[in-house]
């Protein structure tokens, strides 16, 4: 009346719970783990008998391979993006550097200008305001003429908050000069 335990049948009892070793025994060993089959009277029969399932070890043979793949690819890729963005970052603080090396040269050409312009224009100025003022005594008719036209040239030539302007071309677009911006030529 009952059924014949083959090894097919157990195997297939066994796969669902990952047991791959299930077996009939006559008796349970130690280092298995094993269930007795009984009678309806008791009386023991055998005992199925298996290995403990290690579902860690199966999962761990079946992922290893493609995890190590997958971790190196990624060791590799996080190394080549970090290695340009420390280029990146030094090309970018190396264009600062330079950058604000020429935003101090042009500080100080400007400054520098600006004072040897503004040296001789007020001495001139002076000089013009002396001749024509009479201090020096009465310059001829002809000469005084051409100081007084002078003199007020030199005043509106040169006007010192003119100079405050933070950006070159508007000094440059303010005496009416053409000058280059990024769009081309333009002038006033």
């Amino acid at each position: 009346m009952g059924k014949i335990l083959t090894p097919d049948m157990l195997a297939a009892l066994g796969a669902p719970f990952l047991i791959n070793d299930l077996h009939l025994r006559s008796q349970g060993l130690g280092d298995m783990a094993s269930f007795g089959l009984r009678d309806a009277s008791g009386k023991v029969l055998g005992c199925l008998a298996w290995s403990p399932p290690r579902p860690a070890k199966s999962v761990h043979a079946q992922i290893e391979p493609p995890l190590a793949t997958v971790t190196g690819l990624t060791v590799i890729l996080l190394s080549i993006v970090a290695s340009q963005i420390v280029g990146s970052t030094r090309r970018l603080e190396d264009a600062l550097v330079r950058s604000q090396a020429a935003n101090r040269a042009k500080s100080r050409f400007l400054a520098t200008v600006s004072h040897e312009l503004r040296t001789p224009v007020t001495s001139n100025k002076g000089s013009l305001g002396l001749i024509t003022s009479g201090a020096l005594g009465a310059p001829p008719e002809k000469f005084a003429k051409i100081a007084g036209t002078a003199k007020n040239k030199h005043g509106s030539a040169y006007r010192p908050d003119r100079r405050s302007s933070r950006y070159p071309e508007d000094g440059i677009r303010e005496a009416g000069l053409p000058f280059c911006t990024d769009r081309g030529l333009a002038s006033r």
